[in-house]
C-alpha cells in the first residue's frame, strides 16, 4: 500500500508540472550576472538573516500549502542559495513563514527568490544555463531578484562574458517583464537589504549592532587614535574600477603612505589567519573606494570601519551618504579639491587626536538620515519583508530589468573621478 501511495505522488507530481508547463510555460534560460565579490555578497546575505526565529518545519506545515494560495504559512522557495539550510520556519512578529532551498517545493512556493550572483557562477564554471532559472511560473507565485551588484557592474558583466558578448542586449531584453520584486540595496527596492544599515540611534552591519545610547557613557573618554602608528590603509582586487578609483589613489601617494592590501598591492593576508583580523589596526583611515559610483551604492568596506574596525573611512561613491550615514562619521573625497588636499586635511587629524576622535562621536549623538524606503522598517531582514508582504494585500506588478537596473539613470560614469 506504501509503495502504491508513493506512486500516485510521483504520478501527480509529474502530471502537475506537466499541467503547468502546458498553460504558464516561460523560457528563462538567460545568463544574468557576474558578482565581482561573490563571498562577500553572498555572506551579507546570509547575516541578514540573523534577527530571525527560525527552526524546521514539518510535513504538517507543508500539506497546509497550496501553492500560496492557502491561509496557512507562505512557503519562500530561496532558488539557488548553495549552503542555506534547507529547511527552516521564521517567526516575523505577527506572521509565520516556511523557507526552503528545496526545488521540489516549487509548485508550492508563494515567492521564489533568484540569487543572480549564484547563477553567474554557474554559468561560468558549467559553461551552459541549464537549471539555472525555472521554466515555468505558477500564476500564484512571487518572482524576486536578488542583486547587489551596482547596474553599472551588471551591464558589464553580462558584456564582458563570452556566452553573451554578442546578444547581451538581447538577454536584458529578456529578462524584462520577468520578476515581480527586487531584492536589494536600492532604497527603492521592494525588498530592502543593504550591506549595513543606521536608522538614527543604531547602526548595524551582518550580526554586529551599535545602539548610540549604549556608547554614551564611555565613548567619550576612549581615544580612538591611540595605538593606531600607521595613516591610509586600502584593500582592494579590483584593479581596473568603473569609478577610476585606482587613479585617485596613484595620485594620493604622492602626498602620502598609503598601504594596499590584495591584488593591487604589495601586501598580502592569507585567507582565515589571524591577519586578516588584525591588519587594520594599526591604520587610522581606511579607503573605502566603491568601483562603481552609483546611486544607494554603499557597501561592506565602509560599514565594517564604522561598526566592526572604529577606523575612519574615506568615501568614494555615491552622492547618498548624508542620508544613509551618521553625521561626521566619515570623510568624503567629493569635498576636497583634489587629493592633494585630502592628504593635507588627514595629516591634519593625524597630529590632532581630539579632531580625529570628533569622527567617532556619532556613536553618542543619535541623528535621523532620511532613511526613504519601501519596508516597514529599516531594521526588519529582508526575509521578515518577504514574509509580511505575502501575507498581507499588495498590487501585482512586473518589473522592467532594463528600467531598474539602468546604469545611465543611477550611476555615474566618469572618466576622471575629483583628481588634479
Amino acid at each position: 500500500m506504501k509503495h502504491i501511495f508513493c506512486s500516485l505522488v510521483v504520478v501527480c507530481s509529474t502530471l502537475t508540472i506537466v499541467y503547468f508547463m502546458k498553460w504558464t510555460e516561460v523560457d528563462f534560460h538567460t545568463g544574468l550576472v557576474y558578482a565581482t565579490n561573490l563571498t562577500t555578497q553572498y555572506e551579507s546575505v546570509q547575516q541578514n538573516i540573523s534577527n530571525e526565529t527560525h527552526s524546521s518545519f514539518d510535513h504538517v506545515e507543508l500539506q497546509s500549502l497550496n501553492g500560496g494560495t492557502s491561509e496557512g504559512p507562505k512557503l519562500i522557495l530561496q532558488w539557488n542559495f548553495k549552503n542555506a539550510p534547507k529547511e527552516e520556519k521564521i517567526n516575523c512578529g505577527d506572521c509565520t513563514c516556511l523557507i526552503t532551498t528545496d526545488k521540489l517545493a516549487y509548485n508550492i512556493s508563494s515567492a521564489v527568490v533568484v540569487y543572480s550572483n549564484k547563477i553567474i557562477q554557474e554559468l561560468r564554471h558549467k559553461g551552459k544555463d541549464e537549471d539555472s532559472l525555472p521554466t515555468y511560473r505558477s500564476n500564484n507565485q512571487v518572482w524576486i531578484f536578488l542583486n547587489l551588484e551596482s547596474p553599472t557592474s551588471l551591464k558589464h558583466s553580462l558584456q564582458s562574458h563570452s556566452m553573451f558578448s554578442k546578444v547581451s542586449s538581447k538577454i536584458l531584453n529578456q529578462l524584462d517583464f520577468r520578476f515581480n520584486w527586487t531584492w536589494g540595496y536600492q532604497r527603492n527596492s521592494d525588498i530592502w537589504g543593504p550591506y549595513g544599515y543606521f536608522n538614527g540611534t543604531h547602526a548595524k552591519y551582518q550580526n554586529i549592532t551599535i545602539d548610540t545610547s549604549d556608547d554614551q557613557n564611555t565613548i567619550l573618554n576612549i581615544n580612538f587614535a591611540a595605538n593606531k602608528s600607521k595613516l591610509v590603509l586600502w584593500a582592494v582586487s579590483n584593479c581596473a574600477s568603473w569609478s577610476r578609483r585606482e587613479m585617485y589613489v596613484k595620485k594620493l601617494k604622492e602626498y602620502i603612505p598609503v598601504d594596499i592590501y590584495g591584488a593591487c598591492g604589495e601586501l598580502r593576508c592569507k585567507k582565515n589567519s589571524q591577519c586578516e583580523n588584525d591588519f587594520y589596526k594599526p591604520y587610522k583611515f581606511y579607503l573605502a573606494f566603491e568601483n562603481s559610483i552609483c546611486k544607494d551604492y554603499i557597501t561592506e568596506k565602509l560599514w565594517r570601519c564604522l561598526v566592526v574596525w572604529k577606523v575612519i573611512p574615506v568615501v568614494f561613491g555615491c552622492d547618498d551618504y548624508k542620508t544613509l550615514l551618521p553625521d561626521r562619521s566619515y570623510i568624503d573625497v567629493s569635498t576636497f579639491s583634489g587629493p592633494h588636499k585630502l592628504a593635507e586635511y588627514l595629516k591634519h587629524l593625524d597630529l590632532d587626536d581630539h579632531k580625529y576622535n570628533k569622527y567617532f562621536q556619532w556613536r553618542t549623538q543619535p541623528s535621523a538620515p532620511q532613511l526613504a524606503t519601501k519596508s516597514l522598517w529599516p531594521f526588519e531582514t529582508p526575509r521578515c519583508q518577504i514574509c509580511k508582504k505575502l501575507n498581507t494585500k499588495f498590487e501585482e506588478q512586473i518589473i522592467s530589468f532594463s528600467e531598474t537596473f539602468n546604469s545611465s539613470k543611477y550611476c555615474q560614469n566618469l572618466k576622471v573621478h575629483y583628481v588634479s
